[in-house]
């Protein structure tokens, strides 16, 4: 997953979240959603029916601390 949690100098102009599809499902089989949150605040839907491993987040607050979660569904909408 990038950044890793605690990660230091992201930009926060253009932050790309990745992380990997760690089941044995064929690409494309999968879709995912990212949930984002300031610290300590409840996470917020931010994207959803993403298709690859990756999402490029809007503007940021700089010095701020945000946590991020990937939720992955299978074709029937099963979560992973």
């Amino acid at each position: 997953m990038y950044p890793a949690d605690g990660a230091l100098g992201v930009d926060y102009g253009r932050l790309e979240l990745k992380w990997s599809n760690s089941t044995n499902l064929v690409a494309g089989s999968l879709s995912y959603k990212v949930y984002l949150a300031e610290e300590g605040g409840e996470l917020l839907e931010v994207a959803a029916n993403l298709q690859v491993p990756a999402y490029v987040l809007p503007q940021l607050q700089e010095g701020v601390t945000y946590r991020w979660q990937i939720e992955a569904e299978n074709a029937l909408g099963t979560s992973l």
